[in-house]
């Protein structure tokens, strides 16, 4: 018996991202649309489409080629199309959490930044939207999230360097 597997699943087919949203439900469909419409709109940010193995398969990283002080691009989010739940991953250092609005942000946002696994110094944020206000509140994090790496870019290059 041979059994189809959606885009997302196939290793060894590397999938548009028409063929990844397509299996979504409508509601998923449009809110993925809203953050991949506003990470297009962002000034300087890069995509790739990377195989991550079995736990994201297919993911869309979103990030800022510029180099942080470590040598390393700034990611600004993993977007991960799975068709029974999507999930959106924005990796946090501590000094951005710090300056996050908390008690201006909803609920889910919240859970989501308190409940985060830290990793060698990075807050693995992740949040399976399922609503349009929920994509929503995402949109918004991500932006100031782009703001905060962006303001650190432009202060690291004002920073004169040691000799």
């Amino acid at each position: 018996m041979v059994t189809s597997r959606l885009p997302w699943q196939d290793r060894w087919s590397k999938p548009t991202l028409e063929q990844l949203l397509e299996p979504l439900e409508q509601s998923q469909y449009r809110g993925f649309q809203a953050l991949l419409d506003l990470l297009a709109d962002m000034e300087g940010i890069e995509s790739e489409l990377v195989w991550y193995g079995d736990a994201w398969k297919w993911t869309l990283h979103y990030y800022l080629p510029a180099q942080s002080a470590e040598g390393r691009p700034r990611t600004v989010c993993y977007l991960v199309p799975k068709h029974e739940q999507s999930l959106v991953c924005v990796p946090m250092t501590q000094a951005m959490i710090d300056d996050l609005p908390m008690r201006r942000l909803t609920k889910f946002i919240k859970e989501g930044v308190r409940s985060a696994k830290c990793a060698i110094e990075i807050h693995w944020a992740h949040w399976n939207p399922s609503n349009n206000s929920e994509f929503n509140t995402l949109v918004d994090l991500l932006r100031r999230k782009f703001n905060f790496l962006t303001m650190e870019t432009t202060s690291l290059a004002k920073t004169p360097r040691k000799s």
